[in-house]
């Protein structure tokens, strides 16, 4: 039996043709010996005797003395004289009774009690990135921040040699070198390494514990991520590796004048309150010196209130998901409400950044916005400078770029860190392009020319070539946002916030731009409304196909 009850209600015990009535299994399970007819349906777990487990969905009565797991081939109730454990040893059922989330108790109760849990969730948190070890590691950054292209390349060879032999120890690549009858030294040099072959995230997603190099330690910590395609993905990531990655965005921020103490405003996709609840949208986060804003009731009617706060805190940093900022910024702008706040930085993340997003959120606040990029897994990451360029920060992890040069090209990328989960060449599902050209800032890392999104954001031609988009975006169009919807017959509808004085020219003009990547041969539709969809975690996604 599994030792984690606190999702079951009942236990039923199979023996031939009968099963008992339900019975109280420890603590955490609810006392109906004297219910005296129990029904039910939904989700159960099944235990054999030989300790197999599998879910399905049940029905189940007292009155009948009888489950039934409603699985394909069972032509009866297991434990039935028709069913195919007739005469077996027992069978135990464990009834999941659906229990409340642990998001939907603190989005139902009161805004006091919410303001406390999100501050103990930040403390435990503040810990986890910034604990024992993390001066160190921000310390170990900044000092490679000014290094020679040599120091960095012969950084980048010995880090890559070391993520080698930490795969070497993992089910995953041993297999892969086994099939190439290779042993992992094999590819230590750049170009062969260049040879092994992509792993995708379905690989990752579908066998994760085959990529761990070692058992998991108490200390380890599985995080998740479901990006823009709403597919989860599980990762086990060890302290450290934890904590470089926040080293590595804390040496960005730095380059613009921000530091730990530095208070802020943050715009993430995460639900601070419920969609019924009404002013304020924003909880103080003390642990974290931030104020909390919900991105889920900004609307052009309670955008003065948020405005208000800003203005009230002397707001200097402003921080969190680009569609979410630059949908405040719009009303801003169009309804001239006055922003006094002593705006210097708005840094985004988690989403790409669309020209018109960078445009007005500048209008509304005044500093351009910056960003950087990086990803849960922890494979690349990017950081633009106070001179405005972007540079891969090779001394976090050895970044590819894998395609045509001629198009944006995949990002593959190799961790540095994390003994608990071993990547190679892991294929990000982001595009960007290289530059050749370097940064006056001085710096000596490369640089691309901005992230392109994501690989699957593509539309899909007659011919069968797969085309991004988002470049037609860097058009100067009358339109506040936009999401493109490819149709099984490939036609696509794009979905417009329309931009003031909104007209048919403005439609003409978002159709042009994406002319030049589509071609003629696919039917375009315009569609304004009122606001693009969002994914769960608030995320604006530029292509979503059907089907």
């Amino acid at each position: 039996m599994t030792q984690d009850d606190s999702h079951l209600d009942r236990t039923w015990l199979l023996y031939g043709g009968s099963a008992t009535r339900p019975h109280q299994r420890g603590s955490a399970l609810q006392q109906v010996m004297d219910a005296p007819v129990l029904s039910w349906s939904g989700p159960c777990r099944l235990h054999t005797w030989q300790g197999t487990i599998t879910s399905a969905p049940c029905a189940a009565s007292s009155s009948q003395d009888r489950v039934t797991p409603l699985l394909p081939g069972v032509r009866g109730p297991l434990g039935s004289p028709e069913g195919p454990h007739h005469g077996a040893p027992p069978l135990t059922i464990e009834i999941e009774e659906a229990m409340p989330s642990v998001e939907s108790v603190y989005l139902r109760s009161p805004r006091r009690v919410q303001t406390l849990l999100a501050n103990a969730a930040s403390l435990k948190e503040w810990r986890r990135r910034y604990g024992h070890g993390f001066d160190a590691l921000l310390a170990d950054y900044e000092s490679r921040d000014r290094w020679t292209r040599e120091e960095l390349d012969a950084f980048s060879d010995a880090q890559r040699t070391l993520a080698l032999a930490r795969a070497a120890r993992t089910e995953h690549y041993q297999e892969v070198f086994r099939r190439l009858g290779a042993h992992w030294t094999d590819f230590v040099h750049r170009e062969a390494f260049s040879q092994l072959p992509v792993t995708t995230k379905q690989e990752l997603r579908e066998n994760p514990e085959s990529f761990r190099p070692r058992g998991q330690l108490p200390t380890d910590r599985v995080i998740g991520s479901s990006g823009t395609t709403g597919v989860p993905l599980k990762l086990l990531k060890d302290a450290e590796s934890t904590q470089a990655h926040w080293a590595v965005w804390w040496r960005y921020r730095r380059w613009h004048g921000l530091d730990l103490d530095t208070p802020y405003a943050l715009f993430g996709g995460r639900r601070i309150m419920h969609t019924d609840q009404g002013s304020p949208y924003w909880l103080h986060n003390r642990v974290g010196r931030e104020t909390r804003y919900s991105t889920h009731h900004i609307s052009r009617v309670t955008a003065p209130e948020y405005v208000g706060q800003l203005n009230a805190e002397r707001t200097t940093w402003i921080h969190g998901l680009s569609s979410s900022i630059a949908n405040l910024a719009r009303f801003i702008v169009e309804d001239d409400l006055r922003v006094t706040a002593p705006v210097r930085v708005v840094s985004l993340g988690a989403e790409g950044l669309l020209p018109w997003q960078a445009d007005v959120i500048e209008q509304a606040f005044g500093p351009r916005p910056i960003h950087h990029y990086g990803l849960t897994e922890g494979a690349a990451n990017a950081s633009i400078c106070p001179d405005g360029s972007l540079h891969v920060d090779e001394d976090f992890g050895y970044v590819e770029l894998v395609g045509s040069p001629d198009e944006p090209q995949r990002i593959v990328g190799t961790p540095f860190t994390n003994e608990a989960t071993a990547l190679l060449r892991y294929d990000t599902g982001d595009l960007a392009r290289a530059l050749t050209s370097t940064c006056s800032c001085g710096r000596a890392t490369w640089l691309l020319d901005g992230i392109d999104g994501r690989s699957d954001e593509t539309i899909e031609l007659p011919d069968g070539r797969l085309v991004g988009p988002r470049w037609a975006f860097r058009e100067k169009l009358n339109v506040r946002e936009a999401q493109i919807v490819q149709h099984r017959d490939l036609g696509l509808t794009v979905r417009v916030t329309p931009g003031p004085a909104w007209g048919e020219h403005d439609e003409l003009d978002v159709v042009s731009a994406l002319r030049t990547y589509v071609g003629e041969d696919i039917p375009i539709k315009v569609q304004p409304v009122e606001s693009v969809p969002k994914t769960a975690s608030g995320k604006l996604r530029l292509v979503v196909r059907e089907g």
